[in-house]
């Protein structure tokens, strides 16, 4: 129990000392007024902060409520590069705070999300990957689902890949708008019109209307998924009081 407490505690302090640490380093101010050296670093030396980018996507992913970051991340290194830091950095982060939750402070989640879980354990052990996966695709919590996953029958394997194919529609999409954002220098020489740029709107577009998309190819999934197993379900039925 004791160690439980002191893994619990050491957790807690480090999601402070990230947080205070983005938000005095890594805030959009101070993004946006040592905009020309990042850049300007980057392109110097792109696999070393292609590597301090990675690390710290992944260490800011453990906190909850950091939304927004890959348009950020898209904005500083570019679309290929910002695809495979934010892929990378999130399910790092997820496979982290998966296994502190499972092996450190399980009792701990089992009391904090105690009615969440009592929904979640039968669509896993039902629908298995293919919750896991709809979860992802949907934008529910990053950390909610990490944290509960943790306690459920689901394997580590299973957990990583559907975190991976999951993130990656959503990433795409939100990569894609951070990257074609004007740069400060871009909107000091053209005003509002750099923001009048179609791959910029077409983002916003997409970014607005995917979650509904998503939603709605979930639920015909799901219907048909259910539908199927219902058909069998009643073939097998009917065959056995054919039998008797």
């Amino acid at each position: 129990m004791i160690r439980k407490i002191v893994i619990f505690i050491s957790f807690c302090m480090v999601l402070v000392l990230l947080a205070v640490f983005t938000s005095q380093r890594l805030s959009i101010e101070h993004i946006a007024e040592r905009e020309m050296h990042l850049r300007t670093a980057i392109n110097d030396a792109p696999w070393k902060w292609f590597g301090v980018g990675l690390l710290l996507y992944s260490l800011i992913s453990l906190l909850p409520g950091t939304s927004g970051k890959s348009i950020v991340c898209g904005y500083l290194f570019g679309f290929w590069q910002s695809l495979f830091i934010v892929v990378a950095g999130l399910t790092i982060a997820a496979m982290i705070s998966f296994y502190l939750c499972r092996y450190g402070i399980r009792d701990i989640i089992e009391r904090k999300f105690s009615s969440l879980l009592v929904a979640m354990e039968p669509a896993i052990r039902r629908d298995g990957a293919f919750y896991l996966l709809t979860l992802r695709m949907a934008h529910v919590p990053f950390s909610l689902i990490n944290y509960c996953s943790a306690v459920t029958a689901i394997s580590g394997w299973t957990f990583c890949w559907t975190t991976m194919v999951g993130l990656i529609p959503g990433t795409v999409l939100f990569v894609y708008l951070g990257a074609n954002l004007p740069t400060l220098h871009e909107l000091a020489a053209h005003g509002v019109n750099a923001l009048l740029n179609p791959k910029l709107i077409g983002g916003l577009v997409a970014t607005a209307v995917f979650p509904v998309i998503v939603k709605y190819l979930l639920y015909l999934t799901r219907n048909l998924r259910h539908g199927g197993k219902e058909c069998t379900k009643e073939k097998a039925d009917s065959r056995r009081k054919d039998i008797t």
